[in-house]
């Protein structure tokens, strides 16, 4: 996205007068009523959610009306969305800002993408500076004060001697500000090019610029069998890129990939690795940082540095909300970060792979979708039980041998309604699918959209956010129901 020039997308509604946002949802009716409808179809009497004078009503509506220099990828007219212009590579999982748009990372950089009345802006951290070798940024989490925690892969050379002693050479770019490509071992010396063709000898700590050099080893790592390079990996505590062996005092030489925590304050634009490998950040609670790590959860104290683990096997992904220290995993087992204890729910549980998504529904109850089924659920940690709503779009995945179309994304709008994304199924076929979904499950509307879309998250300027392959798709939901 560097350099791209983000313009207005201006909303201008048709009718005057239309309601205000709906609250946040109530509880719905009881399980018999609770059944999956389709726009068209016959549904409850008047006032119900799924009402058939409701979609009727939505169907009837005058439509927002779009004038677009950037690219609107929905078609339906019961839902629009719009991106920003296609760029290269791909995105990280967005987190949203709690006063206006949403953060992101790609390509080594921070990004604010934010949408404020009539203006378009688009504003670009390049907090690569003070640790020039940071290649990519994912898994984002806003902790209180202004700050953003998140997980960065950077590229280190790395230095092993005979003794088993380690030593961080530093970030892995050239004097010449570019990364480096490949390395070679010369008359006992390891030799590094970048990407701009320079090559550099080192000479101890540091590098020493070389004039002419001809290569014979392009790349790879030379002499060390794939257990072997997994081990020096375990050691330099990353993934191995490159490696020169065979030298007169038998050490070892790499380019080592990590991948670590960093802190950025906003305001200050200060950013700040904080290391620990292996933890991945996925919410926040009281100013902490929950993560997970391949034995189980952690809670990492920013301020001290602390980090408290508790061991649980699980599969699938975790989820939020642990506003009271409690994560959910599936089949869903429950974790309280704060005092560590751990529940296990075995009986009523939605079947069939992992949960992709899970939501506040109301003050005790969660909503959800799951990813091999493509199902929607609504589930009661209290007892256990799910009850399944069903898949929005069960046409999707009819196909011999095709898995079911998985829920890719599921946020509250500021209408009232959920709005969810569905991603493909094993055709690999391109492309999302986006649903708005009553209180009870039911379907008002869906639209195809030409990418994928995951990861949904509610904006604070009202807009759902979605994280496409290489652009921020924007769901402006005060405008889809007049």
């Amino acid at each position: 996205m560097r350099g791209v020039v983000l313009t207005l997308l201006a909303l201008a509604v048709a009718l005057a007068g239309c309601a205000g946002p709906a609250s946040l949802p109530q509880d719905a009716a009881s399980a018999a009523e609770r059944p999956i409808v389709h726009a068209g179809a016959a549904a409850p009497a008047s006032g119900a959610p799924g009402s058939s004078s409701g979609l009727q009503a939505i169907a009837s509506a005058p439509r927002v009306t779009v004038d677009a220099s950037g690219d609107v990828i929905a078609v339906s007219p019961d839902l629009w969305v719009w991106a920003e212009r296609r760029t290269d590579p791909a995105l990280s999982r967005l987190v949203a800002d709690p006063v206006t748009g949403v953060w992101g990372g790609q390509d080594g950089e921070l990004f604010h993408f934010r949408l404020a009345d009539a203006d378009y802006s688009h504003g670009r951290i390049a907090y690569g500076r003070p640790d020039p070798a940071a290649v990519w940024v994912g898994d984002l989490v806003w902790v209180a004060e202004g700050r953003l925690v998140g997980r960065v892969e950077t590229l280190h050379l790395m230095r092993r001697t005979a003794d088993g002693q380690v030593t961080d050479l530093g970030p892995a770019r050239s004097p010449a500000g570019a990364p480096f490509a490949y390395m070679d071992r010369r008359d006992g010396k390891v030799h590094l090019n970048d990407r701009l063709g320079h090559w550099y000898r080192v000479d101890g700590d540091g590098l020493s610029p070389v004039q002419e050099f001809t290569s014979a080893v392009i790349r790879g790592t030379e002499g060390l069998s794939e257990r072997q390079q997994a081990e020096l990996g375990e050691v330099l505590q990353g993934r191995v890129e490159a490696a020169v062996t065979r030298l007169s005092d038998r050490s070892v030489y790499a380019l080592v990939r990590r991948e670590q925590l960093f802190l950025f304050a906003v305001e200050a634009g200060e950013f700040r690795l904080l290391g620990h490998p292996g933890l991945v950040p996925f919410a926040s609670i009281d100013g902490q940082v929950v993560a997970r790590y391949d034995a189980g959860l952690a809670l990492f104290d920013v301020e001290s540095g602390a980090v408290r683990r508790v061991e649980v096997e699980a599969f699938g992904p975790w989820h939020a909300p642990v506003a009271d220290g409690w994560v959910y995993n599936v089949p869903f087992k429950a974790v309280n970060v704060l005092t560590g204890e751990v529940r296990e729910y075995t009986d009523g549980t939605p079947q069939g792979g992992s949960v992709s998504v899970l939501l506040p529904y109301d003050g005790s109850r969660f909503v959800g979708g799951t990813d091999m089924f493509g199902s929607l659920f609504l589930w009661d940690p209290a007892t256990g039980q799910a009850e399944i709503w069903g898949r929005p779009l069960p046409e999707l995945g009819q196909e011999s041998g095709e898995e079911v179309a998985p829920i890719t994304g599921l946020a509250w709008g500021s209408d009232g309604f959920l709005y969810a994304t569905i991603g493909p199924g094993a055709s690999s076929r391109p492309g999302s699918h986006l649903v708005r979904v009553g209180r009870s499950g039911e379907v008002l509307a869906s639209t195809w959209l030409p990418d994928p879309v995951w990861g949904l998250i509610p904006g604070a300027d009202g807009r759902i956010y979605g994280t496409g392959l290489d652009r921020v798709v924007v769901i402006p939901t005060e405008g889809q129901i007049l």
